[in-house]
């Protein structure tokens, strides 16, 4: 998945453009693997401060690869999709903070909401972030699979 998520159009300006991009891509990995589950890993970013994000981000990549490696249908995260090209592509990237941490909350509720999502994998401090308690809600609602994933050792 995470190869399939890196060809993803990288031409998107805006968050409701990379939803349909992913929404296109869903399907065709779908169809072309015959999958029927697919896991997403939630985690904090940038909860902790803007300061915090990289360290962060590296963390949930770590944790993404791990899970990825142990389980038997594609995974991804946030970091798969979000190369910094793309990120400040994208116009709500350009805008205050809590306008930015709300847009980017709704795409992953809409993201969680196409019914592509099987599973979620909720790694370790999770509750600290707002948007990783939000797809925690959502999961929930939906009837998500949802895995609470212990911390580990790095690298």
């Amino acid at each position: 998945m995470k190869n399939h998520l890196s060809t993803l159009n990288t031409n998107a300006t805006d968050l409701t453009q990379l939803r349909k991009d992913l929404v296109v891509l869903f399907e065709n990995v779908r169809k072309q693997r015959g999958l029927t589950k697919f896991g997403y890993v939630s985690g904090i970013i940038s909860s902790d401060g803007d300061d915090k994000a990289e360290r962060n981000i590296a963390i949930l990549a770590e944790h993404t690869e791990k899970i990825r490696y142990t389980s038997n249908f594609p995974i991804f995260s946030a970091t798969d999709i979000f190369t910094k090209v793309l990120y400040e592509k994208l116009e709500e990237t350009k805008k205050p903070r809590d306008e930015r941490e709300a847009a980017f909350r709704t795409f992953w509720g809409e993201v969680l909401e196409m019914g592509k999502i099987t599973d979620i994998f909720m790694t370790p401090r999770w509750e600290a972030s707002g948007g990783a308690k939000d797809e925690h809600k959502t999961a929930q609602r939906l009837g998500i699979t949802i895995h609470y994933v212990e911390n580990y050792e790095s690298k």
